[in-house]
């Protein structure tokens, strides 16, 4: 009996991703350094077929966070030119029946449809973005998270402030790309 001791190497995700992107004629790969693609990001500056445009952070941009900070509070002016900011809603409440839903029918419908008090949680993304803005009734929270960029958040969130915050409406705007 013979036994064969060769094991053929199976091709990770990320090496079949960057052989497509290769097929495909992409020369160039931009990426966001973060801790959540170190493997993605040290795949691709390894690759002899492709070249990492990135910019860096706090892990190997060789400057501390308190030293760009000390350099921003020496470099900025106080600036009292200006009122101050004053919230305003998204707009009035647009569209009709059959035309296609656009950002703008959208988000002051969302807005108009919170109540005092209501915590709204949106997934990552454009619900995110378009109601970060909304002015909000008096006690109403928002709530994302955006730091991560990740997908699949505010649903477990909502939940986890429903079980929290038992006497207050929760409302959650997600999308069926975080399931």
């Amino acid at each position: 009996m013979t036994t064969n001791t060769s094991v053929a190497k199976r091709e990770t995700v990320i090496e079949h991703v960057l052989a497509r992107l290769k097929a495909i004629g992409i020369s160039k790969v931009f990426g966001v350094a973060g801790d959540y693609a170190f493997s993605v990001d040290d795949a691709v500056m390894n690759s002899t077929d492709l070249e990492w445009v990135g910019c860096c952070n706090e892990l190997n941009a060789n400057v501390e966070m308190k030293d760009i900070l000390a350099e921003l509070t020496r470099r900025i002016t106080k600036h009292t030119g200006s009122p101050p900011v004053k919230p305003a809603s998204l707009g009035p409440v647009g569209g009709r029946r059959r035309e296609p839903i656009t950002a703008e029918m959208l988000y002051p419908r969302w807005a108009n449809f919170l109540k005092p008090n209501d915590l709204l949680i949106t997934e990552t993304g454009t619900s995110a973005m378009g109601l970060a803005f909304a002015l909000l009734p008096r006690g109403a929270t928002f709530h994302n998270q955006a730091l991560w960029g990740s997908i699949g958040w505010a649903t477990p969130a909502a939940f986890g402030a429903a079980v929290a915050a038992p006497t207050r409406r929760v409302v959650l705007v997600t999308g069926d790309g975080s399931h």
